[in-house]
């Protein structure tokens, strides 16, 4: 690079799962400028199972590999320090997230009282009438509401077009029920899910991740890159002046400039990083696997996507495609069939957990019935 001589770019348009082992062996640190959390798991888990031991069990510090991850929604950024198998890793924070936003089909269908329920609606219940679409002025619904949605047009949100129709249809809501603030860019931002992104914000996480970053690497007396950014915190780095983030840094200017450092404990039911399992209780003989396996991708702790299930060596569902038909026959068997009192699940989801397993032991309690969330 002509502005930083020495440094090296290498970019690859490659999935993160793409890679191997041996791949991210190869780096002294890893900073997370990822868009998404299953992305962040995925990585935290693979980082954990690169550490080794010794015979006698004791880690070995150089395949350590620092994992450095951070964020902004606005006026808000954080950025934290992990260091695999010794403080707590990324997944141990992973049930305190935001939930994404979501709006009941009740609300925007009848009583919508913000700019964003009008752009859903026009989103989630008029572009699903549209019979055709040619442009912003040419297309045609289906009217009559007895009928199921015609769904004969797929939604582009890059399209001008697409965005522009969703727009117009949210302004005629809006003006029909006296709601303000519907604009273009905040139907882009509820279509498209895009959390808007403040430069200052984001220069200040980049400056901590900088900073934690020279530090890491000092202690490997190897230095890799020198970024003229946020002088005072290189410069305490480089002299080994100041300790490295342990290993929460947060920021909030909505209404000045706050900023807090603490240490995010370490969670003992993580499923990458924990020991303990997570304890569910329910009726044996009432509770079918099926709502079982219900229970377990509505746990806001855990948030899986695809879980697989064993107990004892003896596996319950699968959740691939090509095995899932061989298992489908548990779904409405008794729990108390499949296994006993206090057994301990292994719940595996290479897409969020890598090669770790999450540990759920289910006690058996009469009348203790899980009532699975309704759908909207």
């Amino acid at each position: 690079m002509k502005r930083v001589p020495g440094c090296t770019i290498k970019w690859h348009r490659k999935k993160l799962e793409d890679f191997g082992p041996a791949f991210y062996k190869k780096f002294d640190c890893v900073i997370a400028g990822l868009d998404n959390v299953e992305a962040r798991r995925w990585l935290n888990a693979m980082l954990f199972d690169l550490v080794e031991f010794d015979e006698d069990g004791q880690i070995f510090p150089e395949t350590i590999i620092p994992f450095i991850d951070g964020g902004t929604e606005g006026f808000l950024g954080q950025a934290r320090m992990f260091l695999p198998r010794l403080t707590a890793c990324f997944e141990c924070s992973v049930g305190t997230m935001t939930p994404p936003k979501a709006f009941q089909s009740c609300t925007i269908a009848s009583i919508p009282r913000r700019p964003e329920h009008c752009i859903a609606y026009a989103h989630k219940m008029l572009w699903n009438r549209l019979k055709w679409f040619k442009s912003v002025t040419e297309y045609e619904m289906e009217t009559d509401k007895n009928k199921p949605d015609p769904c004969g047009i797929t939604l582009d949100k890059d399209d001008v077009d697409h965005m522009s129709w969703i727009f117009n249809r949210a302004m005629e809501r809006a003006k029909e029920f006296n709601i303000e603030g519907v604009t273009y860019n905040l139907t882009m931002q509820v279509v498209k899910n895009i959390i808007p992104a403040i430069a200052s914000t984001n220069a200040l996480v980049i400056c901590s991740h900088v900073f934690i970053m020279f530090f890491l690497l000092m202690q490997k007396n190897t230095i890799y890159v020198l970024i003229a950014a946020c002088v005072n915190e290189c410069l305490k780095a480089l002299t080994w002046c100041s300790y490295g983030l342990i290993n929460y840094f947060m920021y909030m200017g909505q209404d000045g400039v706050y900023t807090r450092t603490f240490e995010y404990k370490p969670n003992p039911q993580c499923p990458v990083c924990g020991s303990i399992p997570i304890l569910y209780k329910l009726d044996g003989d009432k509770t079918t696997f099926a709502t079982l396996y219900a229970k377990i991708l509505n746990d806001a702790t855990l948030k899986l996507k695809d879980p697989s299930i064993s107990v004892n060596g003896k596996t319950i569902f699968m959740a691939g495609k090509t095995l899932r038909a061989l298992y489908e026959e548990n779904m409405p068997k008794r729990i108390s069939s499949l296994f006993t009192n206090g057994d301990v699940l292994q719940v595996t989801d290479p897409h969020c957990l890598g090669k770790g397993a999450a540990k759920i032991k289910v006690e058996f309690e009469e009348g203790a019935i899980y009532v699975p969330p309704i759908e909207e």
